[in-house]
Formats: C-alpha cells, sequence, structure tokens
C-alpha cells in the first residue's frame, strides 16, 4: 500500500457534526441502519439489526474511519477511468456497508482525487480537493488520473481502526505538520516514526514507521497511554501490570 502524500496535502481527520440522542424529541432517528429490503420478514430484521451492534462492538465507532484487516475497502486500479472499490466497512457513527465489489468512474487528467464514502449509504463520491463533501463522510483513499487511465492509488490520510485505536499513515519526514480535532486521539505513522496526537500536539513514540511489528517500548508506551486515558480502573494481569510499571518507568 502507498503512503506518499504530507499530512498537509491529506484532506482533514474527520469528526462527527452532531450529537445522538435517545429518547426525546431532539432527535430519534438512527444515524445509520442496516439495508433491510421492505419485503423481509421480522427475524431478518432483527438479525440485522443485531449485526450492525456487534460491528459496532468490533471496530469501535469513537472515530470515523475504516476497519483494518483481511476484508478491509481496497482501491484497485481499473480499465481506462473506472477505479475498482472492495467491499467492506467504514465506520461513520456506526457501520456504513460497500456490500459488494464496486467501481467508480474518476475525472481525467487530474493528480490527486480523493474517495469518500458518505454516511447516507454505500455512495462513492470523488473529489478533487481536499475539502470533504457535505454531510458525514469517510475517506477511504485516493488516485491520480492521465491520459484517460488510473495511474496510482494512494492511502495518505486515511483512518484506520486497529482493535479500536485509530492509526493514520503520512509521507511526513518526522511529526505530521497538521493539526486535527481536539476532540480526537489516534496514533500517527510517518517515516519519522510513531506519533501520539492527544488533542492538543503530537507526542513522539519509540518504534519505526516501516517496521512490520510493534516494539516492546511501543508497545509499553502504548499501553501506558491507553491507561492514562482509561483511568486507574482498568483491570490488569500479572504480565500486563509489569509492562504498565515498565512503561511508567520509560515515560
Amino acid at each position: 500500500m502507498s503512503f506518499s502524500l504530507l499530512s498537509t496535502d491529506c484532506p482533514a481527520v474527520q469528526v462527527f457534526a452532531s450529537s445522538v440522542y435517545r429518547n426525546s424529541a431532539m432527535d430519534t432517528t438512527a444515524l445509520v441502519g442496516p439495508n433491510i429490503p421492505g419485503a423481509t420478514t421480522w427475524r431478518k430484521q432483527a438479525n440485522q439489526n443485531v449485526a450492525v451492534g456487534d460491528q459496532t462492538a468490533r471496530y469501535g465507532a469513537g472515530l470515523i474511519g475504516v476497519p483494518d484487516g483481511p476484508t478491509k475497502i481496497v482501491l484497485t486500479v481499473g480499465t481506462g477511468l473506472s477505479l475498482a472499490v472492495s467491499k467492506g466497512h467504514a465506520m461513520i457513527g456506526g457501520p456504513v456497508e460497500i456490500p459488494a465489489n464496486t467501481t467508480v468512474t474518476v475525472p481525467d487528467n487530474t493528480s490527486r482525487v480523493w474517495i469518500w464514502l458518505l454516511q447516507t449509504g454505500a455512495v462513492l463520491l470523488p473529489t478533487t480537493t481536499t475539502a470533504p463533501p457535505a454531510g458525514e463522510c469517510c475517506l477511504i483513499g485516493s488516485c491520480a488520473t492521465n491520459a484517460g487511465i488510473v495511474t496510482s492509488v494512494d492511502y495518505s490520510g486515511v483512518m484506520y481502526l486497529r482493535g479500536g485505536i485509530g492509526v493514520r499513515q503520512t509521507n511526513d519526514t518526522g511529526p505530521p505538520a497538521d493539526t486535527p480535532p481536539s476532540t480526537v486521539v489516534f496514533i500517527a505513522a510517518t517515516q519519522g516514526g510513531y506519533y501520539f496526537w492527544n488533542g492538543a500536539a503530537y507526542t513522539g513514540l519509540a518504534g519505526s514507521a516501516s517496521s512490520e511489528g510493534v516494539s516492546s517500548s511501543l508497545f509499553r508506551q502504548l499501553l501506558f497511554i491507553l491507561t492514562e486515558l482509561i483511568g486507574s480502573e482498568v483491570l490488569f494481569t500479572d504480565d500486563l501490570q509489569s509492562e504498565y510499571e515498565l512503561a511508567s518507568a520509560e515515560v
């Protein structure tokens, strides 16, 4: 996967525009609903609603992003100006599904075309600026075009959800130069290493952005950060307690 763009050349990290209210006159409509055919049975409807809850628990819904894994959304060069998009999910206040492999037509002779998935459904919308389309949406990648064909695909700036933690990779040589919203926290990966965005600034972590695994020191720092965010009520096994004590000493 290619991550060739600087953070300042990518769309901003997306955040939710409004709150969700339950049992209130302000708002009683679900943000994301399952795609249930009108003629289906109530049992299938119930099962699909429960599946949405399962997906939310599995992926986490605190960030707008693409759940990482073997079935994540992937862009590939198609024929001509057709960009192939694999089936998969994005979390946009809840799971939004691309139910089957599909394609999106992109404009020609454009240095960067951004591909977005909208919360209102599996609608793939290409834009030629870093400004997101109207409404809640998730960046799933970008491409470049020239002389009637798609020449490259890139994933810089895409927020991937790994175990409920957001990870966003760009081609900065050190810490990212952008300023994400103060209402989110995530890990940024660059040529210079890993950086934790705490809502106000990037803090450097140990490890290499190009490494395939996570070093024990990086694991300890991540454990320390998560523990500080969640609070002291987290229950540790003996092994994790030892790692946390090591992390406290390192930090």
